[in-house]
C-alpha cells in the first residue's frame, strides 16, 4: 500500500512537472534512474502526459477536418 502511494505521488508530480514546466523536466530527466517507487512514478507520469497531450492534438486535428468535411458537403449542396 505504501508502495502504491509513493508510486502515486511520483506519478502526479512527472505529470504536473511535465505539463506546468517541461524546462525542469528536462533537467531532472537524465538524473532519474528509476531505482524506486518514486522514480518510476515521476517517469510515467511524464510519459503519460506526453500520450495525453499527444492525443488531444490528435483529436483537435480530427474535429477540424470533421467541421471543414461538413462545411464542403454544406458548399455542394447549396451549389446543386
Amino acid at each position: 500500500m505504501a508502495q502504491e502511494k509513493t508510486y502515486l505521488e511520483g506519478f502526479n508530480v512527472g505529470f504536473r512537472m511535465r505539463q506546468y514546466n517541461p524546462e525542469l523536466w528536462e533537467k531532472l530527466k537524465p538524473s532519474l534512474n528509476n531505482e524506486n517507487d518514486f522514480e518510476r512514478g515521476v517517469s510515467e507520469g511524464a510519459e503519460e502526459y506526453e500520450k495525453t497531450k499527444t492525443q488531444t492534438r490528435e483529436d483537435e486535428i480530427n474535429k477540424i477536418r470533421s467541421n471543414k468535411n461538413q462545411e464542403k458537403e454544406k458548399d455542394q449542396e447549396l451549389n446543386r
